[in-house]
Formats: C-alpha cells, structure tokens, sequence
C-alpha cells in the first residue's frame, strides 16, 4: 500500500466545514509555503504546528496518522478485555498477512474505527459513504495502530 498524501486529507477537512471539526484535529493546508501543519483550534481557528509551520507535508501526515491511531486504540481499549488485547497483539504479530488484524476476532473492529474518526471529527459519514481521502487516512492511522501493539499496555 502506497504511503497516505496529506493533499487528500486536507481536500477532505480544508474549507468551510472546517468549524465542523473538533479542536485539537491536525489537518494540512495549502498555503504559499506549501503544505503546512495545523491543528484545528476553537471555533474553527487554525493554529500551526510547533512555534513555525514547516513546509512538509510528512509533519502533518505523521500528526494526523498518531492522533487517528492513538483514538482507535482507544476505543478498542474501552472495547476489548485486557486479555483479548494480549491477544490480538499477539496474533498480530505472528499474522504474516499484512491486511489481517485479528482486532476482528473479537469486535466488529471496523466500527471501532468509524467510532474513533467520527468522535474526532475527522469524518461525519457512515461507513459506506465514506470518500476516498478518508479512507486513506482510514488505513494509515489502522496500519499504525496495528504495528504499535494498539498502544495497549501488555503485562508480559
């Protein structure tokens, strides 16, 4: 799977219905500079990433990816026993198919995900309307998740 762009997510999260989103959400926004990191304030206001906006899109790509990742592991936290998390982290990791996540195996893992983005406001759609944009951002931030363990804390 090729690496998410940054351009497609902020067509998705760039423009009026920025308000729609929840503070504390990185999106990339096009400027003279080029692609620039922010994090949605209140009311919509826009604030730089760090002291100075860089110009890379990598910056805000890997910011939108950790905060999407870190939310989803949340909820399947909140979701999964601790020892259906010890589980799925070590059926994960011995998992040789790089498109199983064994998350599956004991939730409908998929609306943990749709849970997660929406309680972000990175997306308001169901499932099936979801665009394109976000489900590459989608994919990214479960590929991560998954090859953090899920952020669960595993005795052992």
């Amino acid at each position: 799977m090729k690496p998410a762009e940054v351009k497609g997510l902020a067509k998705t999260l760039g423009g009026p219905e920025m308000s729609d989103i929840a503070p504390g959400v990185p999106v990339a926004v096009q400027t003279a500079a080029g692609w620039m990191p922010y994090v949605v304030g209140a009311e919509g206001a826009l604030k730089p990433v760090g002291d100075e906006p860089m110009p890379t899109s990598a910056a805000a790509h890997a910011c939108a990816i950790e905060f999407c990742a870190k939310r989803f592991a949340e909820v399947l936290a909140d979701w999964l026993t601790p020892a259906e998390q010890a589980v799925v982290v070590e059926r994960n990791r011995s998992q040789m198919d790089p498109l199983i996540c064994h998350s599956h195996d004991f939730c409908d893992a998929n609306m943990a995900m749709l849970d997660a983005l929406q309680s972000v406001g990175i997306i308001s759609e169901t499932f099936s309307s979801l665009p394109e944009e976000a489900m590459i951002l989608w994919c990214a931030a479960w590929d991560e998740a998954k090859r953090s363990g899920f952020y669960f804390e595993i005795a052992g």
